[in-house]
């Protein structure tokens, strides 16, 4: 498993221990709320690392 995959399924499984008390098992499967969790912050990942811009990249454009 990659470092980028491990992130992501710590930061998942955290969510889900801080919200357990509000999960309703009456409005789906445990499987689909990991899949919904997992989905949402990889594409938050996404999202974030097309927004970053490398300092290197744009100073040696300048030169």
């Amino acid at each position: 498993m990659t470092a980028l995959a491990e992130d992501i399924s710590q930061d998942v499984f955290i969510g889900i221990y801080a919200r357990c008390s509000s999960v309703q098992s009456e409005k789906g499967t445990v499987a689909g709320y990991l899949y919904g969790i997992t989905r949402y912050k990889v594409l938050r990942r996404i999202q974030r690392e097309r927004s970053m811009v490398s300092m290197s990249d744009r100073d040696s454009k300048e030169i």
